[in-house]
């Protein structure tokens, strides 16, 4: 049983390249109501993240004259 744990442990230099460019981005949490991503999905075609970053970078940028970049 030892040898398939350490098999499939993540390796250091993995977990710091993952904390690296996980270091590059602000982690906000949203919570919605069970289902709404699907209907985001299907009625949108493209998931949660990516249209509530489009919606605040159009917002910002309109609205603010911020641009947040890529």
């Amino acid at each position: 049983m030892a040898e398939y744990e350490m098999e499939h442990k993540t390796k250091s230099y993995v977990r710091r390249a993952q904390n690296n460019y996980l270091q590059k981005f602000d982690r906000v949490n949203l919570r919605l109501p069970k289902g709404s991503a699907e209907i985001i999905k299907e009625k949108i075609g493209m998931s949660i993240n990516t249209y509530l970053v489009e919606l605040l970078r159009k917002d910002l940028k309109e609205n603010y004259g911020i641009d947040i970049g890529e």
